[in-house]
């Protein structure tokens, strides 16, 4: 295991993503055969290599600082994400609140502002919610063929809470 000594606010995992597959095409994959595993038994691709399935994580510091590390392994690496343009970052509002799900990660601050960057194109807006602090955002659940950047559901310090379409 690593250990990171930094003044972290925020931190967000998420798990690699997976390839969806059709009902079709599900039912014409067959069980990996033994010429398809490398000696180890882990799957590996049509090129012969292995499978590259990465976790990652996104942060914030107490400086208003914003990054992604991968996860291989042991390994802990920089992502070297598209970053979001300089006035995207808040010197007023600490953040408070993070969600997570590649490529997409959303901040919440103390000012109650929620915040939306894309990690590999570096896009980003942002906008106020005209309420107190954000204690916790959540993505909703993915819905198969919708093109949208989803949905948040954002919880305040006051105990209440917002759905927002991003």
């Amino acid at each position: 295991l690593r250990s990171l000594a930094l003044p972290f606010t925020v931190l967000e995992w998420t798990l690699p993503a997976v390839p969806r597959t059709s009902q079709s095409e599900a039912s014409k994959q067959t069980v990996v055969s033994s010429q398809d595993q490398t000696t180890d038994g882990s799957p590996t691709d049509s090129d012969g290599g292995q499978e590259d399935f990465t976790e990652s994580f996104a942060f914030a510091l107490v400086n208003g600082a914003l990054g992604v590390f991968e996860v291989h392994g042991r390994r802990i690496r920089d992502f070297r994400p598209k970053w979001p343009d300089a006035s995207f970052i808040s010197s007023e509002g600490l953040i408070t609140a993070m969600a997570y799900r590649i490529p997409h990660v959303v901040m919440g601050d103390r000012l109650g502002n929620v915040r939306w960057w894309d990690v590999t194109t570096g896009q980003s807006s942002s906008f106020s919610t005209h309420r107190d602090g954000i204690r916790r955002i959540k993505f909703s659940p993915v819905v198969p063929g919708d093109r949208s950047l989803g949905r948040i559901a954002v919880l305040f310090n006051d105990n209440t809470f917002s759905v927002f379409d991003l």
